[in-house]
């Protein structure tokens, strides 16, 4: 099991959609599509708005570069996507962007940081 923190309106949903599926193990998937749905639908998409074709890929790449770019820590951005140790993420990410990103560059943005949450089968803590 993978536990990630998410807002808490997210952890609601997440919740309430476990819920709705009857039956469900603590091993079973539950998110039932395919990759190659998921491809299709991508690529649907783009060319819905007019836009380059985006890989599945594309968006864990643009997740982690943001968090960089928030000044979150190799140790930190490893959890988050799942990586075994920092060493994962410094050698696909890039020492140097770790090391250099500054914080201070979205001194005007906003951030709001929820309470973490978990899922389990049981509960949202």
């Amino acid at each position: 099991m993978r536990v990630i923190a998410m807002p808490e309106n997210v952890a609601l949903e997440m919740k309430d959609f476990l819920d709705s599926i009857y039956g469900i193990e603590p091993d079973d998937r539950i998110f039932v599509i395919s990759k190659s749905y998921l491809h299709h639908e991508m690529d649907r998409g783009g060319k819905e708005c007019g836009v380059k074709r985006i890989r599945v890929r594309d968006l864990r790449h643009s997740h982690v570069s943001l968090l960089i770019d928030m000044g979150f820590s190799a140790v930190a951005i490893g959890n988050r996507v799942g990586h075994e140790s920092s060493e994962i993420t410094y050698r696909y990410y890039g020492k140097k962007n770790l090391m250099t990103s500054c914080p201070s560059r979205c001194s005007g943005l906003l951030i709001h940081l929820p309470e973490q949450l978990y899922i389990t089968n049981d509960s949202v803590h």
